[in-house]
This record gives C-alpha cells, sequence and structure tokens, in this order.
C-alpha cells in the first residue's frame, strides 16, 4: 500500500474514534460530550428551526431543550417516583453526572429512576438566561418526562436551577406533573454577588467577561424581591412542596469560591456564592445547612443525597391548608424585614438557623486597565482590623504588587499569595489574592499592570474582618417618587465628621448593561445628621424617574479618623421599585 494511502487510513480511522466536534472552535467551553454516554438522549422540546439555530452558535456542543433518562438500575424500585435533576447559573446537565459520587451515580445505586435536562445555559455562560427563558422550557421538558415515566417526578435543582423550576411550575403549567421539589443551595432571594456585578466599578469587568447575561441580572437581590412579591402571592405556590439545603463551606484561599465566600460573608454565612438565608424557602421545609459544604459539593450525591432521600423516596403527601398557613406568616414575615435586606450588615434573617453578627466590610474599585500601563490604589486599613483580604480580578493575567504603608512587597512569590480562576457570576476571570493577618495601620498601595495588548479591566475588593462600622438603610415604598437613603457611621466619636463624605452611584433600570451606565446614573451627596452626638448619619434621595425596576446603588463613605488616618468603606445594594 502507497504511503499516501496508508496516512489517508490513518486520519479516516481517527476520525472514526475522534468525530470533529459541532461546538465553535476556540470557545475554551467545549464540552466532552462522550460523558452523556451514561444516559439516554430522549429528544428537544424546541422546534427544528430553534435547534438548527442553536447547533451553529453553541459554545459548548450542548443543545437547550434536551433531555435524557439515566439507565434503569437492576435494582429499579418504581415505588419511588422519577427523580428530574436541573442545573443551575452557566451550568449544564453533566454537573450532576461526570463525577465520581455524582447524584447519578448514587440515585442509580439505590435504585431510582432519573431524568436530565439542558437549558439555555448549558449552550455557555455567555447565554445565561432568565428564569423565564429557562422555565418555559423547563416546563415542556417537565412535561414530556412525566408522559415518559407515566407518573409524578420529584425535582432536584441546584442554585439558580431553583427558581428556573419555580417558575416552570408556577408560570408555565408544570405544577401538575411535580410532586416535590428539593433547592440546592438555590439563591431565592437573590445573592449579593449578583449585585457587585451589576454595580459601578465591577461592571466594566463583568461586561468584558461576557457575565453581565440575563441570568446574572436575574440574581440580583432587587430583581429576587420582585421575583418574589409576584410569585408568593399565587395560589399555585402550594400545588408543591419545597425543600431546601444550603451550606457553609468555601473553599480553600484563593478558590473561586474562597472570594465569593469572602465578599459574601458580610451578608452572613454563605456557601462560596449563595447566603444561607437566600437559600431557604418561608413556605418550604429546610433539611440540611452542612457546615463543609459548599457551591460545587453541595450538589454532589456522597455528600447530600442521603440529606435528602426521605422526601424523594414518597410521592407528594402535600397539605394544602398548612402550606398556605406557612406562606401566609412567610410572606407577613418577608414584608416586615425588607428593611432588613437593604442593610449592609445583613446577618442571618428570619429564615437562619440563628442570628450571626459579622463583623466584616468592604471597599470596591474597578474600571479599565490601559494596555501596558500601570495603575495604582490607595487602600485606607484601619487599626484593629483582624485580617485584610486583596483580591484583584482581570480579564488577563495582570501583573499585581501589594505595597504595605512601611513599603514591604507583596508579590506572587509572597506566601500571602495565591492566585486561580474565579467563578460564578465572575466566570472568565482571573483572580489574584492577598491574605494579610493583622495587617499594618495606614495607606496601602495595589499596583495592577495589563501586560498584553488587549483590553482589559479590573475589580479590586478589599474585605477587612473585625469591622463594622458602617449600616445602610433604603427606604423603599411603594408609588413614592424619591427614595431615602440613610447611612449611619457607628461610633462616631471615632471620626473627624467634617472630613467625612459620603455619597452614591445610583444605576438606573436603563443602565443595565456595563459601557452605558455613565450615561444613566446619578451622582449623589448624601448630607450629615448628627443625632445627640453619639452618632453620625447621612441622609440622602434619589429620584426614580418614575421609573419601576431594579436600581444598582454603590454607597461610599470616605473621609478621615480622630487620629488623622485615611477610611474608605463601599457598599453595594440592589432594590426593586415599584411605580
Amino acid at each position: 500500500m502507497n504511503w499516501w494511502k496508508r496516512a489517508l487510513l490513518f486520519f479516516f480511522i481517527v476520525a472514526l474514534v475522534f468525530p470533529i466536534s459541532t461546538t465553535e472552535a476556540g470557545s475554551g467551553e467545549e464540552v466532552d460530550l462522550s460523558k452523556l454516554n451514561g444516559v439516554i438522549e430522549q429528544g428537544n422540546v424546541l422546534n427544528a428551526s430553534e435547534i438548527a439555530d442553536w447547533e451553529k452558535k453553541t459554545k459548548t456542543g450542548l443543545i437547550p431543550g434536551t433531555w435524557y433518562v439515566g439507565k434503569t438500575p437492576p435494582n429499579v424500585d418504581e415505588s419511588k417516583p422519577p427523580i428530574l435533576f436541573v442545573s443551575g447559573l452557566t451550568s449544564n446537565a453533566l454537573t450532576f453526572i461526570d463525577e465520581k459520587g455524582s447524584m447519578y451515580d448514587v440515585a442509580y445505586e439505590k435504585g431510582y429512576r432519573t431524568a436530565f435536562v439542558q437549558l439555555n445555559d448549558a449552550a455557555g455562560s455567555s447565554f445565561a438566561a432568565s428564569q423565564w427563558a429557562n422555565g418555559e422550557i423547563l416546563a415542556e421538558q417537565i412535561k414530556e418526562i412525566y408522559e415518559y415515566y407515566g407518573e409524578k417526578i420529584n425535582v432536584v435543582a441546584h442554585s439558580k436551577g431553583g427558581i428556573d423550576t419555580q417558575t416552570a411550575l408556577n408560570y408555565y403549567d408544570a405544577d401538575d406533573y411535580v410532586n416535590h421539589v428539593v433547592t440546592l443551595s438555590t439563591p431565592h432571594y437573590g445573592s449579593n454577588l449578583a449585585n457587585l456585578s451589576y454595580s459601578w466599578y465591577a461592571s466594566w469587568l463583568a461586561d468584558l467577561i461576557g457575565q453581565q447575561t440575563d441570568g446574572t441580572y436575574s440574581l440580583q437581590t432587587g430583581e429576587m424581591d420582585k421575583f418574589r412579591q409576584q410569585t408568593d402571592n399565587l395560589e399555585s405556590v402550594y400545588n408543591n412542596q419545597f425543600y431546601t439545603v444550603a451550606g457553609k463551606g468555601w473553599g480553600k484561599f484563593g478558590s473561586s469560591l474562597w472570594l465569593g465566600g469572602s465578599y459574601l460573608w458580610a451578608y452572613g454565612s454563605n456557601d462560596g456564592a449563595v447566603n444561607v438565608w437566600s437559600a431557604k424557602l418561608p413556605y418550604g421545609t429546610h433539611l440540611h445547612t452542612g457546615k463543609k459544604l459548599n457551591h460545587n459539593t453541595v450538589k454532589n450525591g456522597d455528600a447530600v443525597f442521603s440529606k435528602i432521600e426521605s422526601v424523594l423516596s414518597q410521592p407528594s403527601t402535600k397539605q394544602v391548608a398548612v402550606l398556605k398557613s406557612l406562606a401566609s406568616a412567610a410572606i407577613s414575615t418577608t414584608n416586615q424585614t425588607k428593611s432588613f435586606m437593604s442593610n449592609t450588615n445583613q446577618t442571618e434573617s428570619f429564615m437562619s438557623e440563628g442570628p450571626e453578627a459579622q463583623k466584616d466590610e468592604q471597599y470596591i474599585q474597578g474600571g479599565q486597565l490601559r494596555k501596558k500601563k500601570w495603575l495604582t490604589k490607595e487602600v485606607a486599613v484601619q487599626t484593629g482590623i483582624t485580617e485584610a483580604n486583596f483580591s484583584i480580578l482581570t480579564k488577563h493575567n495582570a501583573k499585581v504588587v501589594l505595597i504595605s504603608p512601611s513599603g514591604k512587597k507583596y508579590t506572587k512569590r509572597s506566601s500571602a499569595y495565591q492566585s486561580g480562576e474565579a467563578g460564578d457570576v465572575f466566570k472568565g476571570a482571573r483572580l489574584q489574592a492577598f491574605k494579610i493577618v493583622n495587617p499594618e495601620a495606614g495607606t496601602w498601595y495595589v499596583k495592577i499592570k495589563n501586560q498584553v495588548q488587549k483590553k482589559d479591566a479590573y475589580l479590586l475588593i478589599v474585605n477587612f474582618q473585625g469591622e463594622d462600622t458602617t449600616k445602610v438603610s433604603i427606604q423603599n415604598q411603594p408609588n413614592q417618587e424619591e427614595v431615602p437613603v440613610e447611612v449611619e457611621l457607628k461610633d462616631a466619636v471615632d471620626y473627624d465628621l467634617d472630613t467625612i463624605k459620603v455619597k452614591m452611584k445610583v444605576i438606573n433600570p436603563d443602565g443595565k448593561r456595563a459601557n452605558k451606565v455613565l450615561k444613566n446614573t446619578d451622582y449623589i451627596n448624601l448630607e450629615k445628621k448628627s443625632k445627640k452626638g453619639k452618632k453620625s448619619n447621612f441622609t440622602g434621595k434619589f429620584n426614580k424617574k418614575n421609573k419601576s425596576g431594579v436600581y444598582n446603588i454603590t454607597t461610599e463613605v470616605e473621609g478621615k479618623l480622630k487620629n488623622g488616618k485615611a477610611f474608605k468603606r463601599t457598599v453595594v445594594e440592589s432594590v426593586y421599585i415599584d411605580n
């Protein structure tokens, strides 16, 4: 055989063994489709035209609308309802399949029939969709899975998948096909990380890495407040029983979940992406909060299935009257706690296992990075701070140096340094972090250099442990033209009040996309108002301009302490305003 014939035969065999994927080349999000070999594809609820369109633009090779069933276990127990697994933000069905000890593995071993779905997010992180878009697809998938098995199913949903599920049940008529729903670290009341992503300083980077999506936008606490107001008053919320699971683990220093956990700690216990208080529903039953469970491991079968199996092994035993009573009481309590939800130092809400007063605050900066240029930011650190965590996020691998007030330099070679890939709402960003225990008081300098000839942006988050100085209250009432805001400085005797300035940067509902926010933003300076010399309050208002929607508010407090040292803090909030 001629050499060219041998070569042709070789490439033919390779093509058979390793077929070319239809995934968009170079997307960086390609999925090993062979990992789906353990489940059986049953169809797609989208029409042929929609499927063809997704085949052209998917970045992962996965097609939204597709649904699968698991293999029938040899010890199948048909008295147990089938389980549908629903993935979360920027995720896909493989999250329950392709890891050791997965939900699929454990359910199969225990004799359960299973099903899996691909929603819009499965095609790539830039396609992360709202609960409305995902819920509509999911409702059709639920109906077809119900028809396939011939009985009602139970749902296990991770993260935003729980919100997508509740939307499918209550707005797209899928409630008649489902018994129970178990949500795993679902942000039922939103995530402050989503607030951060759409904030004044973070939006530059979030937009550049493609994370300013409808999915992330929908998870702002203001957006979820709107969703809860719409949903929790529906009669249909009583048709399915909800159960919840949460976690308190973050992962190791420098990991993607550590970044989220460190930021969210100012708002209470969390799993690196979702606070415990947000992961619960007042008219649901909370099954478990794992001290070591993080946002990734909470969906692992080995870690969690035993905690939720008691409600998965049985068909519905709902008691509508009891559910209505719980929901009515919960909605009343929710209305009473809205002012709590808009305070900077949220601890654990009415849904908590117990109050945990946090003493953590932040200083946040962000914006564009010029090519091949150094950027220097000053960070004021006060006496008494037990730990300061400096986190720098960029799209590309920037050079970062941290300098203490006495001139000590910290670089990537320092023991205090860690790096990695950011996750969740900052997936696609590069994280570099410094953990400084008992930091020196004074002005620290963070130096960042864009080392590539490409567009870049940065986000600097400094978390101060052992600090509880600032409280922001937003008095949001329906049908008011202006929204009052009050900022309280605790222990005012420690500050040179004549130097303190407080201002807000408000992004209105029209400023949804990062590079447009400057044209749709109000700068508001708050005026000082003293109360009996014990504390100082700063008050102001922002005009709603007759626009209903979510307002993202960055509040900045800066000035000097009595000892002359600088003081700077940043608080990010998201509120829903209904006109």
